[in-house]
């Protein structure tokens, strides 16, 4: 990318309070979406009652998300 995109990406970024993880640009077994379930399931894992239906469980990971 070019140098002046990528600052203005970063600075979006950052007044958004976005946290961006330091991956190689080109990594295919690094996916980020799998460390996003990994975040997302441990929340889930620590409810004091767990989702008991499909319903409730959608609701949780976008209360999560």
């Amino acid at each position: 990318a070019r140098p002046h995109i990528v600052r203005v990406t970063r600075a979006c970024f950052e007044q958004a309070e976005v946290t961006l993880f330091p991956w190689p640009p080109r990594s295919p077994d690094l996916s980020p979406i799998e460390h996003v379930w990994d975040i997302i399931g441990r929340r889930l894992g620590n409810l004091l009652r767990p989702p008991q239906t499909l319903d409730e469980l959608r609701h949780q990971i976008q209360v999560t998300w």
